[in-house]
């Protein structure tokens, strides 16, 4: 089986869209049902008595969360002062937040779709006391947010509170969970930051690398008897291997050195890089990867990064291309602190391996989400053949016939195509993988290319999947009437054939390059060749749609009209109409069918509805440009609309 993937071949109910999600895994982020990011209000916007607001005051609206501002309260004190929109500082925050200053602001949830059963917030106190008020209960005036730790804040309300020092101070995050419909938070020297209301548990890092095991001040490279390639540490079985760092023309190997929480960044522990790069081999896990997220803080000088084995990016991470590598798309948050950038970095794709370096840089909790298994509906593997089986020259199999099914999966032999014009028609061999990233085993194409014939599927194909490994030469690709791709695989066209995507994922293991090819579409011939090339795991994955479309079908009950403004950047509108109440689960997914957002997923009455969409994922960040489907599912009917971000 594939370390890229691991395939069960059994049969599946589900079709569309969401199947179209099994080929790719999805984002495993918290859904939320609302967060208050603070991103949207203009930077230093304030409100508050010496701004002309009242007690009771409406402020802003943010993600169907109605804000409002109330007097603060502490014993015999009364304040109605300051509350202000502010950057994000160096301990605290990402992008924009809100200082709390003698005021308390409330929240009202009571608009925003979802079950509100449980309420979170950031904050970092700086001093004084706060106000607590959960859903109308008593108002509860604290030193601190810890005094409520574990106390029954309201009827059927619970507080939880995590926090930790910094430098002086608290940063901390309160949990509230019950139903919660209105907080109300109050401070003197407070920020507060992702007020969110929680329609799931979080998911957490399926495997992470916090730096925090290794001893404090632990050193690696040249100075320390080091080589490039030498492994420095093992954390959650990920490998992390010492790696040269590039500028320019010039190529560097200093040091790498676990530090201690710096100026507020860091958990615990943190890595410092200088002039020298860390390796993540993320490969050694053997799993799909749906995506990665790091953090990092810069104080100058350039910054190197590298996706599976794609091209080294060399300069300022906060500008890395949004392509970083095939079928992988890069997006950072950043913000200013102290003389450099602080940033958060997220990798959405199948990240297998992945390479950081810098000069005067820190990274900390490389957080690897792990995807689910892909599901067949007919797969070939080669393990009914005996190893050793052959087709071919040399046992008289002729080009252009049928030699093996399995699975309904029929393969003929055909001649591999030069880039010269030439043609050659040598051996398939069955062989024992010769690398670790496929095992049992494979098919060695040797001057020669297998075809599959799926025409006689039963049902649409909405994609097919195949593993490789190539040690050299060129490759051949072609599927149904598209034009013969000749050159190296991953350098593949994504527009294959017409109504055919081709992704390539690609990581360097044993000499070569491991892989896999994830083709979208109602594919029906696919003829794959090579020269040192291993093919496995031809999965193919059917469906009841022939893929991912903007066109409403002609049923009445449900409809979905055209988003506006389209396109866009960043907010759109939806509009959907049912022609009786019901639940209604509106989302929007990726052009790979992964889901990225869901907007509604409740009950609605009859009618018309519009539905913002703030071009951010379930977890609150903003997502790159790009084509999204918005996905409606309402009284049995499915619909979906085609909407195109730009920035």
């Amino acid at each position: 089986m594939s370390k890229l993937h691991e395939i069960k071949n059994f049969k599946t109910e589900v079709s569309g869209l969401f199947l179209m999600a099994l080929i790719v895994v999805l984002m495993p982020l918290a859904s939320m049902a609302a967060t208050v990011t603070f991103d949207y209000e203009t930077l230093g916007t304030a409100w508050g008595g010496p701004h002309g607001n009242s007690p009771g005051d409406h402020i802003f609206t943010e993600d169907n969360v109605d804000v409002y501002v109330q007097n603060f309260h502490l014993g015999a004190y009364t304040g109605f002062h300051e509350t202000r929109i502010d950057p994000a500082i160096a301990v605290f925050g990402s992008n924009q937040i809100l200082w709390i200053s003698n005021i308390d602001v409330k929240f009202d949830f009571s608009g925003a779709p979802g079950a509100p059963n449980k309420v979170t917030f950031d904050y970092a106190d700086f001093g004084g006391d706060e106000n607590l008020q959960v859903n109308g209960g008593p108002l509860l005036e604290i030193p601190n947010f810890m005094a409520l730790n574990g106390v029954v804040v309201a009827p059927g309300v619970t507080c939880w509170v995590t926090e930790i020092p910094i430098g002086g101070n608290i940063k901390g995050q309160v949990t509230l969970e019950g139903q919660v419909g209105k907080v109300i938070v109050g401070g003197q020297e407070l920020y507060i930051d992702n007020m969110r209301l929680d329609d799931e548990e979080p998911h957490e890092c399926d495997y992470l690398v916090s730096h925090d095991f290794e001893p404090l001040g632990m050193a690696w490279g040249s100075g320390y008897g080091n080589v490039p390639g030498d492994l420095a540490f093992i954390e959650d079985n990920i490998p992390v291997i010492l790696e040269d760092f590039y500028v320019s023309t010039y190529t560097f190997f200093n040091m790498a050195r676990i530090d201690p929480v710096w100026s507020g960044f860091g958990n615990l522990q943190c890595v410092q890089l200088n002039n020298i790069s860390l390796r993540y081999a993320i490969y050694a896990l053997g799993i799909t990867v749906s995506s990665v997220t790091f953090e990092y803080v810069d104080m100058g000088g350039t910054e190197n990064i590298q996706v599976n084995g794609a091209s080294i990016y060399i300069g300022d991470l906060a500008s890395a291309p949004v392509n970083i590598a095939p079928g992988v798309s890069f997006q950072v948050v950043t913000y200013p602190i102290g003389g450099g950038v602080r940033g958060e970095v997220t990798l959405t794709g199948n990240v297998q391996d992945l390479r950081l370096g810098g000069q005067e840089f820190w990274v900390d909790e490389v957080c690897v989400y792990a995807g689910e298994e892909l599901i067949c509906d007919h797969l070939m593997t080669y393990e009914p053949l005996a190893v050793g089986t052959m087709f071919g020259a040399p046992v008289g199999t002729t080009p252009g016939n049928i030699v093996y099914v399995e699975d309904a999966i029929l393969m003929g032999t055909d001649v591999i195509t030069y880039g010269t014009g030439g043609t050659a028609y040598s051996f398939a061999e069955v062989v024992t993988s010769p690398t670790a990233c496929l095992d049992d085993n494979v098919l060695n194409l040797n001057n020669i290319a297998a075809y599959f014939d799926l025409g006689a599927m039963d049902a649409p194909i909405q994609a097919v999947i195949f593993d490789y490994i190539d040690f050299g030469g060129l490759e051949n690709l072609r599927v149904n009437n598209g034009a013969l791709y000749i050159g190296d695989l991953h350098n593949a066209p994504v527009n294959i054939a017409p109504g055919i995507t081709c992704q390539v994922t690609t990581i360097p293991d044993g000499g070569g390059l491991c892989g896999q090819v994830i083709l979208t579409g109602d594919v029906k011939y696919l003829l794959v060749a090579g020269q040192e090339f291993f093919i496995d795991n031809i999965c193919v994955i059917l469906g009841t749609e022939t893929g991912i479309d903007d066109q409403v079908t002609s049923m009445k009950r449900v409809e979905l009209s055209p988003n506006f403004p389209n396109p866009f950047n960043p907010t759109t509108k939806l509009v959907y109409s049912l022609e009786e109440s019901g639940h209604v689960r509106l989302s929007v997914h990726d052009v790979l069918g992964r889901r990225v957002a869901v907007l509604v997923d409740e009950t609605r009455t009859a009618g018309s509805h519009t539905q913002e969409w703030l071009g951010r994922d379930d977890a609150g960040k903003l997502v790159p440009s790009g084509i999204y489907f918005a996905r409606i599912e309402a009284a049995g009917e499915v619909h979906t609309r085609k909407l195109a971000l730009t920035k």
